[in-house]
């Protein structure tokens, strides 16, 4: 045996097991055992402090595009990338105010209709921890609905009427909103009107007094950008003029009703109004009030001979006085 009382520098396992009983050896090792567990727990507690870890878990990804579904040529467009995470065990759940949801490889899926006006669309998408703790936040998505419209132009027929309210509609495709400009015109304004029972929106132009109308079209994306669409020229034309409608015959035994208006049907809104008017036979005149002109005026005249009727009347929505002639027959 070492006497180990006097001797430095003595090996650990000599200090620890010389002379010492087995029982005695077994509770030292046991001691060393713990202390190197101890050792080994405080240096892992240390690595995991200076090693952020996540709560949630992840094995798998997802690239994720988002982008404006219309664009015009021309508009700048914005594409936004990005990787998504998540978890193939535990989708995350998905709700919404409208629509069939389907949540597949960790992206709720929702598919509707658009209706007839601009949309809003709100629910919660709900992920869990490691922990299993729900987490939930709120979504919003608003959709901007543009009503499905065409257009038919025809080149040489781009007339606008002088003294006329004009119906004009605009159309552009993949705006929210649309406007339109003028140069040359008196008016240029915002209207609802109707035109053979179907309601529009558009805009009221009146011409100035030139020989052309110049109209700029604009229109407003999603994101509140605006952006023209061209400019569009249109010749101005004096308003038709009426005309003595229905009669060819003026009887004298009955009262004449002296009635103007357009032979073109293509005007909606319009209506005249008879002043008065006279009636011409050779020589002879009768003037009349109104538009019912008495026989009275052609009682001189013989039966199958022709008379001048001249009508002078206002168009709604002008002062401007206008005549209209036409030749009748006298009847009995």
């Amino acid at each position: 045996m070492l006497n180990t009382t006097k001797q430095k520098n003595i090996h650990w396992l000599g200090r620890t097991f010389d002379h010492a009983p087995l029982v005695g050896a077994l509770a030292s090792l046991s001691s060393m055992q713990n202390e190197i567990l101890a050792a080994r727990a405080k240096a892992v507690n240390l690595l995991k402090s200076k090693v952020t870890t996540g709560e949630f878990s992840f094995n798998k990804i997802q690239q994720l595009v988002s982008g404006p579904g219309v664009a015009t040529a021309g508009e700048e467009i914005e594409l936004l990338v990005t990787m998504a995470a998540y978890d193939s065990d535990k989708n995350p759940v998905v709700t919404s105010s409208s629509g069939n949801i389907e949540i597949k490889e960790g992206i709720g899926r929702i598919k509707m209709k658009a209706g007839a006006s601009d949309m809003k669309i709100n629910g919660k998408v709900t992920i869990v921890n490691k922990s299993g703790v729900p987490y939930s936040r709120d979504w919003e998505w608003k959709v901007a609905v543009v009503k499905a419209q065409g257009s038919i132009a025809l080149p040489e027929m781009m007339v606008l009427y002088r003294g006329y309210d004009n119906k004009v509609v605009p159309v552009v495709a993949g705006a929210v909103s649309s406007s339109i400009s003028a140069t040359n015109a008196l008016k240029c304004a915002k209207s609802s009107f109707n035109v053979d029972g179907q309601k529009y929106e558009g805009y009221i132009v009146v011409p100035g007094g030139g020989s052309q109308v110049v109209l700029t079209l604009s229109g407003k994306d999603k994101d509140g950008k605006s952006k023209s669409y061209g400019s569009y020229k249109y010749k101005v034309r004096s308003f038709p003029s009426a005309k003595i409608l229905g009669v060819k015959n003026f009887s004298k035994s009955k009262m004449f009703d002296a009635t103007v208006g357009l032979e073109d049907a293509s005007f909606t809104g319009v209506s005249f109004t008879v002043i008065g008017g006279k009636v011409i036979a050779g020589d002879n005149e009768a003037s009349f009030t109104g538009s019912k002109v008495p026989p009275s005026a052609i009682e001189k005249v013989k039966v199958g001979k022709k008379v001048a009727i001249e009508v002078s009347y206002k168009r709604s929505g002008s002062h401007e006085i206008k005549v209209a002639t036409e030749i009748l027959k006298v009847t009995p």
